[in-house]
């Protein structure tokens, strides 16, 4: 959390907008490094949207992200428990759910993945977005950067290997 100075004679209200203020000039900074202030890149290795029913005897339709993570700073997080949260809105930017790991994990290494996913029964939906970050064991503090899929039923999208295959 920010440390934010302010008077007392302020108001709630202004408080508050003094603290968001303060977590939007940080959120622009960051976004521009790629880094988090906690040293943790995260990024997607393939998400996808797709009708579970062709491959199980499940219905429904599954979303599912495999998140890449590296620690900076391994010195600094090693060892604390991490734990990953998932939102997936609607076209309309409606949040539908918001789903996590069961328990949180030991970040044990500097460079693992992590996989999410959760399952809609709702035929409608056709095109969602995906937001993923990482949290503290508690899902309180967030220690990376979210980042984001637009991703329509039955698409598979996976991480650009263009320059590994020249």
């Amino acid at each position: 959390m920010p440390q934010v100075e302010y008077r007392e004679e302020l108001g709630e209200e202004q408080k508050a907008a003094l603290v968001k203020d303060e977590l939007q000039t940080r959120q622009s900074q960051n976004q521009s490094d790629f880094v988090s202030p906690n040293g943790i890149t995260l990024s997607i290795d393939r998400a996808h949207y797709i009708p579970l029913g062709p491959l199980s005897d499940s219905p429904g339709n599954q979303i599912k992200m495999l998140l890449d993570y590296s620690v900076q700073n391994s010195s600094a997080l090693l060892g604390d428990k991490i734990n990953a949260v998932m939102e997936v809105y609607a076209a309309n930017q409606t949040l539908l759910r918001t789903s996590s790991l069961p328990e949180p994990i030991g970040l044990d290494v500097s460079e693992g993945s992590i996989q999410l996913a959760t399952t809609f029964d709702d035929p409608t939906l056709q095109d969602v977005t995906v937001r993923a970050l990482l949290t503290d064991g508690q899902r309180i503090f967030p220690l990376s950067d979210p980042i984001e899929e637009s991703i329509g039923l039955g698409e598979v999208r996976v991480e650009d290997t263009s320059e590994l295959e020249k």
